[in-house]
Parts: C-alpha cells; sequence; structure tokens
C-alpha cells in the first residue's frame, strides 16, 4: 500500500497507467525535432542575448521583473517539474506533460521518484557515509506545493528547506538579478552535485524523466523552445554524465567540484571520465517498505516491479516486464550551443 500525502484535488498525479505516459526522452531531441513537437510554442518572442534568463521570465511571466517575481519563476520551474500542469502560469498545452511524480516507463523503464521524497528510501545525504530517509511533505505536503508555496511557513520543516534551497540554486543557474536578497537569498548548499545525489543511485532513466518534465514544465509556463533546449543541454551535459570531471557551477568560489546525479551504470560515460574520484555506488535502502512497495533498485541503478503485488492506494502501475536496465546504451550528445563546460565558464555566460 502507498499512502496518499496529499491526494487533495491533484489525485492523478498520485495515481496513473505507466502505458499512458511513455516519455520522449529531451536529451535526444534536436532544435527541429522541439519545434515540430511543440508548434504552440515557436511563435514566441526570443529573449534578448543580454537578458538573463531569470530577468526575462520575471517580467514576461510576472509583468516586471522583482525580487518577487524572480522568486515566483523560480518556484514555477520547480513545482511545474514534479508537479505538472498544477496553476494558471502552466498556460501552454504541452503533450505529455504529467509531472516527474507521476510513475512512468521512460526509455522502456519504469520510474517511480515518489519515494525520494516521502522518506520510502533512505537516499538523502544528511548521514554522513550513508544516506538518511527524509519526508520532503512534512509542512502542508503536495497541497502548499500546489499553491506555489515551499510549505506552511515552518521554516525548520523539511519541505520548507528543501525548496527554498532549490528556489536559491536555480536563481543563481539561471541569473536572477535578486539572487542574494532577503526573499531570494544565495544558495548556501554543498556546491557538490553528486554530494547532494549520490544515495540516490540515479539511473539513466530516472534522471532523464525528470530533466524531461522539467523541460516541459519550462515550454507550459512560457519559455521559448531555443531557451528550453539550452537549458535541457546544460543539465544533461553538467548532471548527466557519469564519472564527469569536476567543474565550479554554484557557487563558482567553491572550486571545481564532482557534479554528476546520474551515477548507475546504465548513464553515459563521460569524455575523459574520471570514475576514481567517485565512491562506489551502492542501491538507496529501503526505509519505509509500505510506501515503496512493489518498487526495488539493485546498486546498478536498474529498478524492479514485482507484478504479483496488490496496489490499493496511490495506485503503481505494474509494467509486465519486471526488470530493466539500460547498461551499455548509446547517448546521442548535444551540442553545446554557444557555451563551453570548462570550470566556472557557464556562470560566466550570459543565460546563467
Amino acid at each position: 500500500m502507498r499512502p496518499d500525502p496529499g491526494r487533495g484535488a491533484h489525485a492523478s498525479l498520485l495515481s496513473s497507467d505507466s502505458s499512458a505516459y511513455t516519455m520522449i526522452s529531451f536529451s535526444k531531441m534536436t532544435f527541429a525535432a522541439l519545434l515540430v513537437i511543440f508548434p504552440a510554442v515557436t511563435l514566441a518572442e526570443e529573449r534578448p542575448t543580454n537578458v538573463t534568463v531569470c530577468d526575462y521570465y520575471a517580467e514576461k511571466i510576472g509583468g516586471s521583473n522583482t525580487v518577487e517575481t524572480e522568486k515566483l519563476v523560480m518556484a514555477l520551474v520547480l513545482h511545474s517539474s514534479l508537479l505538472g500542469p498544477y496553476s494558471k502560469y502552466n498556460s501552454v498545452p504541452i503533450a505529455d506533460f504529467t509531472g516527474a511524480l507521476v510513475p512512468t516507463v521512460f526509455n522502456g523503464e519504469y520510474v517511480d521518484l515518489r519515494d525520494y521524497f516521502n522518506g520510502g528510501y533512505a537516499s538523502t545525504n544528511t548521514g554522513g557515509s550513508s544516506g538518511v530517509a527524509v519526508n520532503f511533505w512534512d509542512d502542508g505536503g503536495i497541497e502548499a506545493a500546489m499553491q506555489t508555496l515551499p510549505g506552511n511557513g515552518n521554516a525548520t520543516a523539511n519541505q520548507d528547506r528543501f525548496f527554498n534551497h532549490v528556489y536559491s540554486y536555480f536563481g543563481t543557474f539561471l541569473g536572477c538579478s535578486f539572487i542574494g536578497s532577503v526573499e531570494l537569498p544565495a544558495y548556501i548548499g554543498k556546491a557538490s552535485m553528486y554530494e547532494v545525489h549520490k544515495f540516490m543511485d540515479l539511473n539513466y532513466a530516472e534522471l532523464g524523466y525528470f530533466i524531461d518534465q522539467a523541460v516541459r514544465g519550462l515550454l507550459s509556463i512560457g519559455f521559448t523552445v531555443s531557451d528550453a533546449q539550452y537549458i535541457n543541454a546544460t543539465l544533461n551535459a553538467v548532471f548527466g554524465e557519469r564519472c564527469s570531471q569536476p567543474a565550479a557551477i554554484i557557487p563558482p568560489s567553491a572550486g571545481p567540484q564532482l557534479q554528476a546525479i546520474c551515477i548507475a551504470d546504465d548513464c553515459p560515460l563521460a569524455l575523459n571520465s574520471t570514475c576514481s574520484s567517485y565512491d562506489v555506488v551502492i542501491a538507496p535502502a529501503v526505509a519505509n517498505a509500505t510506501l515503496v512497495g512493489n518498487y526495488t533498485k539493485a546498486p546498478n541503478g536498474s529498478t524492479s516491479v514485482n507484478t504479483s503485488y496488490t496496489v490499493t492506494t496511490w495506485s503503481t502501475p505494474t509494467p509486465s516486464t519486471s526488470t530493466k536496465s539500460g547498461a551499455g546504451k548509446a547517448v546521442t550528445r548535444l551540442p553545446a550551443i554557444g557555451f563551453t563546460i570548462v570550470g566556472s565558464v557557464l556562470v560566466s555566460m550570459g543565460l546563467l
């Protein structure tokens, strides 16, 4: 059984038929392909090259570029990626946009990201040498998130800290002018995204699905195809390649840090890889078997679904194929689109 932390008005987020949500990987899309698949966004005005992503969409979406509208856009980026078209700002119809919390089959592999957020897995990096189970829905749950709020106001809650942390990271990543203010504080978390995510043991399908939904979410709130493609390429290049070289991203003052988030065996191996710099990958331990139910992970990142498991609440799809592993899959690398990932160069470019 999978208890529902917040069914409310968005029950479809928490229960779906996986057969309806087989996604196209944005990591394999070309710019031309995006134009064909999402014609509704092709007529959008292009962002001036001397205006950052955050500043431009704060004015476009919020009416003016203020700290409030910048924080709104950063919240929409995160909440849309998780929840799908949940708000009035998701006004552009985008095919197959459900939000990353809806289980699916992505690139032929079953994906369910919910247990990284609800404490089902011991996958959070607050336990030193091992992962810890943390419930990130402890202050208002999905209902609060659907109001585009980080939580119900408890600044010490896991939910508030997580959402505000990500707003700040995205705000720096996308060049918010008001980053560092009281309302949109500078990111103060770990500079290594590998260290943040390493106990999740994310595989190619899991990270690919999250990026897929994040990019579809950007398009749904009015991002141009070229901006969405740029961000897609950046996310895949910086975080999506196993054993990648250290890079100085956020904050750049921290110097080069390990950044790979996709670390399972089936993740594409980075050029000039440095696997010896990374710890041995281990699958996250199940902390709450009731929540995790029939979804398990092996140390190599492959996932399995016990099709005999009976789902009674917060229904989880049960594909007929029980174990999928994508080891050795070919990956099409996107061009750099006008930037080179060398140390802090990403941050120095106009879009970041």
